[in-house]
């Protein structure tokens, strides 16, 4: 992972130069086009990965409710989120 320093390094270099207004992913470097290989889901955590949106939903985007819903806490709840590449407004990363 790009330290914090790197990336506003590549940000910075973007901006200077005189690319167009919208950052492509043509615009970044390889090491930052490259996509990212994802392992498999297990079938619970795709059907984790697929409540959390739901529940989120219910919830009206309350992480702390949505946690409630399932009986896990808040931070189990954006622990999974994180693990699962889970947005807050449900969509998946």
């Amino acid at each position: 992972m790009l330290s914090l320093f790197a990336t506003s390094q590549v940000l910075s270099d973007l901006l200077a130069s005189d690319s167009p207004p919208v950052i492509e992913r043509s615009h970044l470097p390889a090491h930052l086009r490259a996509k990212v290989v994802r392992r498999h889901l297990t079938l619970m955590e795709a059907a984790e990965r697929d409540a959390i949106p739901k529940t989120l939903t219910v919830a009206q985007g309350n992480k702390s409710t949505a946690a409630e819903l399932p009986g896990i806490g808040r931070t189990t709840l954006c622990r999974r989120m994180r693990q699962l590449q889970v947005e807050a407004d449900g969509e998946s990363l």
